[in-house]
């Protein structure tokens, strides 16, 4: 299992889709200048905030659900996001949602929403 993104991903600059789900992840680390990711699969692990995911501009897919994640305030920069699995996180809120125009798809079942 991976306890940490390996820090050769921060030289994979053209990388289009990445599955690094099931294992221990806590963050999400060295993608920023993966400017091609599309889509990032980060499900199942241990992450606690979305930070790193700043720069990919052409991530159109995102799933982190089963995770710890207790903010969504970071998604913002992700413009091109079409689709966003999120549920079964500790999201207490949907702030963040409004500045993703693009989005299409959302799962945010199982998380304690109340606004």
């Amino acid at each position: 299992m991976i306890k940490q993104m390996p820090q050769a991903f921060e030289k994979m600059k053209k990388m289009k889709l990445l599955r690094i789900s099931r294992n221990c992840l806590t963050t999400i680390d060295y993608l920023s200048k993966c400017r091609y990711l599309k889509i990032l699969d980060v499900s199942h692990n241990q992450i606690t905030s979305l930070d790193g995911l700043a720069g990919l501009q052409s991530l159109v897919e995102l799933k982190c659900n089963n995770n710890h994640i207790s903010s969504m305030k970071l998604i913002r920069s992700l413009p091109s996001l079409l689709e966003l699995e999120i549920s079964n996180n500790l999201l207490t809120s949907l702030d963040g949602l409004q500045h993703l125009p693009t989005l299409e798809i959302l799962h945010a079942e199982h998380n304690n929403i109340s606004k």
